[in-house]
């Protein structure tokens, strides 16, 4: 149990996951087949997150750059700054 959170409970009378299983049923799948997809969906995300945490952390550089907006050397031409920013407030 978490223990800065007192709302747990409430949080899992509102899990749309259960519902969400027991439609699947309802609809004709076998709870084996959804065993499986649910045990390859974590499988994934465990797979996912180890490679996150393994790879290299990006050079704080690079975080200004072009690189995470492929357009920004374009929308700096029309007077935008980068990536939706337009004379250095929001959209």
């Amino acid at each position: 149990m978490e223990w800065y959170r007192d709302d747990l409970e409430d949080d899992r009378k509102r899990d749309p996951h259960p519902y969400f299983e027991k439609q699947l049923l309802d609809f004709g799948f076998d709870q084996k087949e959804l065993n499986k997809l649910q045990q390859e969906a974590i499988e994934l995300v465990e797979s996912d997150f180890k490679r996150a945490q393994e790879s290299r952390r990006p050079k704080t550089q690079r975080l200004n750059g072009s690189h995470f907006c492929p357009y920004a050397n374009y929308r700096r031409k029309r007077g935008t700054k980068s990536c939706g920013q337009k004379n250095g407030h929001g959209r």
